[in-house]
């Protein structure tokens, strides 16, 4: 039997579950042949039914005097979730543009574990312009070569440009010239003796401080920050040899 979980995934509740089962085994079913097999109460039943009915998944099926239930084909549930999809597509755009209104928003974020750590990149990557000091070994720990890629590609989709100062080892110079990067990156290696574990990422609206060997990061969205941070950046920039 499917769990009521996966069920809830796709928009249905426990009961809406229960209920759009019992009626694919029973075929056409009165509302208290449902009600039994579903192990449920009939006025409870009513109700779900009702939910069920203006979902689609359900249809009433007359016999004589009496009306009936029968459950529709399941690929029904496939037309459900186009349809959730199609409506967040619609909403989407008009949620972002009540976001891009909001004046001074500024906020702090705080992110741990992988998954989070990718979505603040992703983020950062969505810029026309990045700055960042990285230190690529630390880097690399973490995330695969692939998923840097994946986030060049969000650079270059912006038609972004990245300046990275990387802190000095060994294969600096190697990552530099990875073909993702070509055309997207600037790099400047910084002196020896400055080492730090941690990626610094200026992008558009947010500085983000990752602390790669804790897998955490730091978010702040405040565009005064933001502009004193690229500046900061863009100093030591001009100060580092080619």
């Amino acid at each position: 039997m499917i769990h009521s979980s996966t069920f809830e995934k796709i928009g249905l509740s426990a009961g809406e579950a229960q209920v759009y089962c019992a009626c694919l085994q029973l075929g056409i079913a009165s509302v208290t042949d449902i009600a039994k097999k579903a192990g449920m109460r009939r006025p409870t039943t009513y109700l779900v039914v009702d939910e069920l009915l203006k979902k689609g998944l359900l249809v009433k099926v007359p016999k004589g005097r009496k009306m009936y239930l029968r459950a529709e084909d399941p690929e029904r549930l496939l037309k459900l979730i186009e349809e959730k999809k199609e409506l967040a597509t619609r909403v989407v755009p008009e949620l972002k543009l009540l976001s891009s209104q909001a004046e001074n928003r500024p906020g702090v974020e705080f992110y741990e574990g992988k998954e989070q750590l990718t979505k603040v990149y992703e983020a950062v990557f969505r810029s026309k312009e990045v700055w960042a000091i990285a230190s690529m070994d630390e880097y690399f720990k973490v995330f695969s070569y692939e998923e840097n890629r994946h986030v060049f590609q969000l650079l270059k989709n912006r038609g972004g440009k990245i300046y990275d100062m990387f802190v000095y080892s060994r294969q600096a110079t190697r990552i530099a010239a990875q073909p993702h990067r070509r055309d997207l990156s600037e790099v400047k290696i910084l002196p020896r003796d400055f080492q730090i574990s941690s990626d610094i990422l200026v992008g558009d609206d947010r500085v983000a401080l990752v602390s790669l060997p804790n897998v955490s990061a730091t978010v702040i969205i405040d565009q005064n920050i933001v502009e004193s941070e690229r500046k900061l950046l863009q100093y030591i920039w001009a100060t580092l040899e080619k």
